[in-house]
């Protein structure tokens, strides 16, 4: 077992703003969302809403990486992307 990526720090996260807009913030190689969450917050202190993904296969699910591809990982920005443009005018 890698024990790495394990905290709640690395785990997706959304924060709400109070604007109509929105950012999808996607992480590195071989990241996950807490890379994300300092710009996700001085986003979301301007009324941004700012939702950080995690990847399929990083994180807590390193050990998983060599299973997924660049179409699981582009499939999964999508859905995320479509859900914020769904509640917001500006994405």
């Amino acid at each position: 077992m890698i024990n790495a990526f394990q905290g709640e720090e690395h785990l997706p996260f959304l924060l709400e703003g109070d604007s109509n807009c929105a950012a999808l913030l996607v992480h590195g190689f071989p990241g996950s969302a807490k890379e994300m969450r300092p710009i996700a917050e001085v986003l979301n202190q301007q009324g941004w809403t700012t939702q950080g993904v995690l990847l399929p296969g990083f994180g807590p699910q390193i050990e998983q990486l060599e299973q997924k591809t660049a179409q699981d990982w582009a499939a999964h920005v999508n859905g995320n992307l479509q859900k914020l443009r769904e509640r917001h005018s500006t994405v």
